[in-house]
């Protein structure tokens, strides 16, 4: 997420949405009564013509419901329109749909902008700016560090290796290798795709297990090296596809320590809107998981939860991708608390 311009007066808001994170947190920022203003285009049918063209336009539109369109990776902002340009091509008040996509500039002007809201979209541009993912495109000559942040990847410098001449191969590989790793280890990252062609990843990939077991990554075989290789991943979705995998097995932790403490019947695990509002009254809550789900039914009984929660330093999680922990969260309602300390109402 960037912040281009936040105008509190006004109850303005201009910004550019980098990643799908960023247009799940604009579907939470957006509400009913707001106005957005966005580019677009309608079917209009000339006069004396029996033929439909579309047509480009900036509206500005009243929200009814905003969706993240998982599938097609944009946000669909459904309103009515309060006025346009061209005119010709403007029907006032008809419905009418915009697609904001990943990169796309949005301006909002929201009835009333909270604190909260602004902090929603604050951390999204915060974490734009946090290294995710660190990547290595390498063959038996060279690799390259990158790491993938919101906007992109960000590149951390090279490695070469030192041919030496045949005798030396081994050693001058395992001293490449090294090398690698200490760079691997110097990055603090937990989140890694190696990345190549040839021989040199599975070589890699044998190295790491013998001498450094405790990183974990994903290996992928590649056409090119360099920046044509990081585009080449980009491209293919890979990097994408690692953050996910990561999101999910993150997710499955929560349920799995969600679900050992409900078994054990330690009372710090309570699930339902109601236990749920009672234990963020009493500031016990240390981890929120909420469903996407329940969040879009159940919006204006859910938000102030999240809000107070977090203003007690708990840790919110709100559940997007499908998966096994997310089935599990709605079969609790779609809202369940991890407690600091057991309560006796």
């Amino acid at each position: 997420m960037k912040i281009l311009k936040i105008d509190k007066q006004e109850n303005f808001v201009e910004c550019v949405p980098h990643n799908f994170d960023d247009l799940w947190v604009l579907q939470q920022f957006l509400q009913a009564g707001d106005i957005v203003f966005g580019s677009s285009t309608r079917a209009f049918k000339p006069k004396d013509s029996k033929e439909t063209v579309r047509k480009k336009v900036f509206v500005e539109l009243e929200v009814e419901k905003a969706e993240f369109q998982k599938f097609s990776g944009s946000l669909k902002i459904l309103g009515i329109i309060l006025s346009g340009r061209p005119e010709e091509y403007v029907e006032l008040k008809a419905h009418h749909s915009l697609e904001i996509e990943l990169n796309e500039k949005l301006k909002v002007r929201k009835k009333e902008l909270s604190e909260f809201e602004l902090s929603l979209l604050r951390k999204a541009e915060k974490a734009t700016l946090q290294p995710k993912l660190l990547v290595i495109v390498m063959d038996d000559e060279e690799a390259l560090f990158a790491e993938l942040k919101g906007f992109g990847f960000e590149q951390k410098g090279k490695v070469f290796a030192q041919r030496q001449g045949k005798q030396f191969k081994q050693e001058s590989e395992s001293r490449f290798f090294s090398e690698i790793l200490k760079k691997i280890q110097d990055s603090g990252l937990g989140n890694i795709i190696i990345a190549g062609q040839g021989f040199a990843i599975e070589n890699f990939r044998k190295f790491l297990q013998e001498k450094a077991q405790e990183i974990k990554a994903g290996f992928e075989a590649l056409n090119s090296i360099g920046i044509t290789g990081l585009n080449e991943l980009l491209k293919r979705g890979l990097a994408l596809k690692a953050l996910q995998q990561t999101e999910l097995a993150k997710e499955a932790g929560m349920m799995e320590d969600f679900l050992k403490e409900l078994g054990r019947n330690s009372g710090t695990a309570v699930y339902g809107l109601e236990e749920v509002k009672n234990a963020v009254k009493a500031r016990a809550v240390k981890e929120l998981l909420v469903s996407q789900k329940a969040f879009l039914e159940k919006r204006e009984l859910i938000e102030p939860l999240m809000r107070e929660a977090e203003k007690a330093n708990a840790a919110v999680h709100v559940f997007v991708t499908e998966s096994q922990a997310l089935e599990q969260l709605d079969g609790f309602g779609g809202l369940a608390a991890l407690l600091r300390y057991r309560l006796n109402f």
